[in-house]
């Protein structure tokens, strides 16, 4: 019955118990074996999940590929790859050079997925990797994407995103991309996600779906943003030229925006500009502050002001959490 069931999931951890090491340490060669022993064994006839879960990086890059064209061949609809453990050898990792560290990154193979409609993949997640190049549409059935320190090549990433037609939920998070990420006209996109990318420029973006845009990370070129359904934004701030976009620019830009959340650790108060557009539509407010910004109650009035339809102001400072009702 073990050998015909729908979701597979290779993770080390369920593989001992407990574990009695660190699982960058444990015998690589022992879980690859488990691995082809058991596909070599399956007798189903569909995979809807395939997962993997261990610090292989490219050392055995033969055999995933392996295995992922097993699970395509048999219409895998999640596929997810966690190729290291992520707080511990990826720490390490983070101490060499770019160019030095991602040459141990597993290059993801898109050229092994089928190309139009003939592909069954719906979610994909990868950790650790190479998003490698892709052709033409092979990830236009996609609607969900996760990608957490994978390195982007700029030609590979605006292929492979120009495919994604369907595509409803993107999350990045600790990626490496040199320039701008070009999501062209992801048109049923409904939530991005960007979380301390670096090197990251810019984001050009037009989605009339999109309603969640949440970012963190240094500051980047928001101009090119087209957003029209915009109801939630979530964004860490930590220039003048952040916080100027929000309080002079966003009111005009995305005028739908209900919820939204700032996080700064610099002084906020010398970064508000003078003249404040109206956000009008803005029913709760967050302002996430270090303990050592100072507070300034008529800048944070003339906030209030701008913000005429306001119900609930959260500021939240270090660990300290005060909240304020306006209705």
């Amino acid at each position: 019955m073990c050998a015909s069931l729908p979701n597979l999931n290779f993770d080390v951890l369920n593989l001992i118990k407990p574990p009695e090491m660190q699982c960058c340490r444990l015998d690589k060669h022992w879980f690859v074996k488990i691995v082809d022993q058991s596909l070599n064994n399956y007798l189903g006839t569909r995979i809807l999940t395939f997962r993997v879960s261990f610090c292989l990086l490219n050392e055995y890059a033969c055999q995933i590929d392996r295995w992922i064209t097993f699970a395509v061949r048999l219409g895998v609809e999640n596929l997810m790859l966690q190729l290291s453990c992520y707080n511990a050898y990826s720490h390490h990792l983070r101490s060499k050079l770019p160019e030095y560290k991602y040459k141990e990154y597993y290059v993801f193979p898109c050229h092994l997925f089928p190309q139009g409609n003939e592909s069954k993949l719906k979610q994909l997640f990868l950790q650790t990797c190479i998003l490698g190049p892709c052709l033409n549409d092979q990830f236009r059935s996609l609607k969900t994407l996760e990608l957490l320190d994978v390195h982007l090549v700029q030609s590979d990433v605006d292929r492979v995103f120009s495919s994604c037609l369907n595509l409803e939920f993107l999350f990045l998070e600790a990626c490496y991309l040199l320039g701008t990420l070009r999501l062209g006209s992801l048109q049923r996109l409904k939530s991005l996600m960007v979380f301390r990318c670096s090197e990251l420029k810019g984001i050009e973006l037009s989605a009339t779906h999109l309603t969640t845009f949440e970012y963190t990370g240094n500051p980047i070129n928001f101009s090119h943003l087209t957003i029209p359904s915009l109801r939630k934004l979530d964004c860490w701030a930590d220039c003048d030229r952040s916080l100027g976009y929000i309080f002079s620019q966003l009111g005009n830009a995305h005028p739908h925006v209900e919820f939204l959340s700032i996080f700064t650790a610099t002084n906020w108060v010398k970064q508000i500009p003078e003249c404040l557009t109206t956000i009008c539509k803005v029913k709760q407010l967050e302002f996430h502050f270090k303990e050592e910004t100072e507070f300034h109650i008529p800048k944070m009035f003339a906030i209030l002001i701008a913000c005429p339809l306001l119900q609930k102001f959260h500021v939240v400072v270090s660990l300290l959490f005060t909240v304020f009702f306006f209705n």
